[in-house]
């Protein structure tokens, strides 16, 4: 779900950060949870490279970097 990538993305912050939901701009055909099953991936010999940790610190750093240059 969005909110446990939010809560891992807000873990890597040096900065205390408040989150407000707003319950009107939630659909309600949106699934509240939605699982996957990478089993069959994992039976054609697939693994996972990275975690999600890792990935969405890559992409953390990524847009801080964007954004320093952006500032110079």
């Amino acid at each position: 779900p969005v909110e446990e990538l939010l809560t891992i993305l807000l873990g890597f912050s040096e900065k205390n950060i408040n989150v407000l939901v707003d319950k009107e701009r939630f659909r309600p055909v949106d699934s509240p949870i939605i699982y996957g099953d990478p089993s069959r991936l994992k039976a054609l010999g697939w693994e996972s490279a990275h975690t999600i940790e890792a990935a969405l610190h890559e992409v953390l750093d990524y847009w801080r970097e964007k954004v320093r240059e952006g500032a110079g």
